[in-house]
């Protein structure tokens, strides 16, 4: 596992392979923590796994 540190804070990179074999449970991950996680292949990004805007609070106008 790759922790790439930025400007913003730090985000999880998982290989493309490994996303495959286990995207329920890094997709669980995410819910749970609110914390995105970025799918690289080769070192290169492709994907970011974000979590979903909760759809349940009262739009504020």
């Amino acid at each position: 596992m790759v922790v790439d540190y930025d400007i913003v804070g730090y985000m999880e990179e998982i290989a493309i392979s490994k996303f495959k074999a286990t995207c329920l449970a890094v997709i669980e991950k995410v819910r749970k923590s609110g914390k995105p996680v970025l799918v690289s292949s080769f070192g290169k990004p492709m994907a970011e796994v974000v979590p979903a805007p909760n759809r349940n609070k009262p739009k504020q106008w």
